[in-house]
């Protein structure tokens, strides 16, 4: 694959969490490229995948501020779930963010490690 097409939202069995511009996806795992090279995540260490293009990282991360605004506007108690879905969206469009940004990994609000 010439051009990155989406990105992976990998959940390691271990716990940790990955985000990454895919390069491929076969019967091996999902590779993509790191700092320091070429890399495969085997599908026995992966526990959960979700595929994203940019625009739906976009779309999603927006999404989730509309329904902030809805919960608080509907149970003003619920401030803390609101501001939840907020953090949430927020770091959705961080991951977004040098995808779309003519820096690319130089971006000023790519998320930091």
């Amino acid at each position: 694959m010439a051009e990155v097409a989406f990105t992976a939202g990998i959940t390691l069995h271990d716990g940790q969490m990955l985000s990454v511009d895919a390069t491929s996806v076969d019967g091996s795992g999902i590779g993509y490229i790191a700092e320091d090279g070429p890399r495969t995540v085997p599908w026995s260490d992966v526990k959960a995948v979700m595929l994203a293009t940019t625009d739906h990282m976009l779309e999603s991360g927006g999404s989730l501020f509309s329904m902030a605004e809805l919960l608080q506007e509907a149970d003003p108690g619920r401030v803390a779930d609101a501001d939840g879905l907020r953090r949430f969206g927020a770091r959705l469009l961080q991951q977004a963010a040098p995808r779309l940004c003519p820096l690319g990994a130089g971006c000023g609000l790519r998320p930091t490690p």
